[in-house]
């Protein structure tokens, strides 16, 4: 039988990256100093110790609740049958030996995760190999499944919890922290001053009945954003890059969007469009029609465009036509819910707003949160729920609905909620106030 020095060091055997004697460091520390024990307990996790005996340790130390010795550790093994697995109660008290005085935990247990990341690099390497070995395998399904895993391998490098005080230091600059950033604006004064406009982190979603002018919205959203210098991108989905310029230029122009899809302009109305067609050449805005894109390649054309000319809020219309190619889920609403998460995260680590359109099924009657439960988890990671809504689609006889639009922010997590009276002209595909 090996001692327990060359016991601990057989874990690089299989050449994976490792610092055995740290973890025995900090196993022991756990054992003799409650603070280090619970510095520990908060920042690691089983998995990133690289021995299974020090695995089997590290989770049995963490669920003992009281103080934590040798004995009271050696309880909990034997009561889940690992005392043998881990090397026996001779290895526990080999733990506590040589322990370095006045030890800094945090330096041992940043060793540890970094050991345990490039472990975990190192099989997503392996991996990736084998997929792209596999000629069943969608290559560009592929790159955008291992952008995410990537992603995923760095959340836990976030930072750590931190201390109310740390935060409320530099009195002079409290005001200015406490206060939310100021939004990027929608272009409706009603709305914008319920909401606080685009934040940057916050998921907007926007869904509403099929024909109730979402695509219209998104076009006049941009127009608007852009138009105050905000570079904005808007990924069409549904829409041809062609249909998306029309509708634009039909509402900034006040021209019917028939008589630009059918070219029967006037010869007035060309001059007014030439005005306006020279105004949106000018605009910071971005469209992207490919079809079916996932939300992994959503976001690294996000990424590429802000490194090129920056970027302040990126749109999506329509969730539905998001490709699931890179969702793990099986079932489609969890697949959703997958998707939303992606975007929702994205607009944290990207710190812009990230608008998507999501459509509801057909109906006779106002929207409401849970006609959004059948899509996935997209009411609870949404921070700003706004469905736009046209009472006269339902009821085309009553001359007083002609015209009305209605703005209806059914979820606002920095403030309230209520429906905003504002109009809409679908002869010219716009939104106004």
């Amino acid at each position: 039988m090996p001692t327990f020095p060359s016991l601990a060091q057989n874990s690089a055997a299989e050449g994976l990256p490792a610092s055995v004697h740290t973890e025995i460091v900090i196993l022991g520390a756990m054992m003799l100093d409650a603070d280090a024990l619970a510095e520990a307990v908060a920042k690691l996790r089983p998995e990133d110790f690289s021995l299974d005996s020090h695995r089997k340790i590290f989770s049995a130390i963490s669920s003992i609740q009281g103080p934590v010795d040798t004995t009271t550790l050696l309880h909990e093994l034997e009561r889940r049958g690992q005392v043998q697995a881990i090397g026996g109660p001779a290895y526990l008290a080999y733990l506590t030996e040589g322990i370095p005085r006045n030890l800094n935990i945090e330096s041992y247990i940043q060793i540890v995760k970094d050991k345990a990341l490039a472990r975990e690099l190192y099989a997503f390497h392996n991996q990736g190999q084998l997929d792209a070995s596999d000629p069943s395998e969608d290559t560009r399904a592929l790159i955008e499944q291992a952008s995410e895993r990537l992603r995923e391998l760095l959340d836990d490098q976030t930072q750590d919890i931190q201390h109310v005080g740390e935060y409320l230091v530099e009195p002079e600059k409290l005001f200015d922290k406490l206060a939310t950033v100021s939004g990027i604006d929608f272009g409706y004064q009603d709305l914008d001053e319920m909401i606080g406009g685009a934040q940057p982190g916050d998921l907007i979603v926007i869904a509403a009945r099929p024909s109730m002018g979402k695509s219209a919205l998104a076009c006049c959203m941009n127009w608007n954003i852009s138009s105050t210098g905000k570079t904005s991108v808007l990924f069409s989905l549904e829409q041809k890059r062609s249909s998306v310029i029309r509708r634009m230029l039909s509402s900034a122009a006040r021209i019917d969007y028939k008589l630009i899809r059918d070219n029967t302009l006037r010869e007035w109305d060309k001059q007014l469009l030439m005005g306006q067609i020279q105004a949106l050449a000018s605009l910071p805005l971005y469209i992207d029609d490919t079809p079916s894109q996932t939300a992994t390649r959503i976001r690294s054309k996000c990424e590429r465009l802000r490194r090129r000319v920056g970027l302040d809020i990126a749109f999506i219309d329509q969730l539905s036509h998001v490709s699931m190619k890179d969702c793990r889920e099986k079932e489609f609403r969890l697949k959703v819910g997958e998707q939303t998460k992606m975007f929702k995260r994205m607009a944290l680590e990207m710190n812009i707003p990230v608008v998507v359109f999501n459509q509801l099924k057909r109906g006779d009657d106002e929207p409401k949160l849970s006609d959004l439960k059948e899509s996935g988890n997209i009411e609870e990671d949404a921070d700003v729920v706004i469905f736009p809504h046209r009472p006269e689609y339902y009821d085309r006889n009553n001359q007083s609905l002609q015209g009305l639009g209605q703005f209806i922010v059914a979820k606002n997590r920095e403030g309230a909620t209520g429906t905003i009276d504002c109009t809409f002209q679908g002869r010219i595909m716009r939104w106004g106030d």
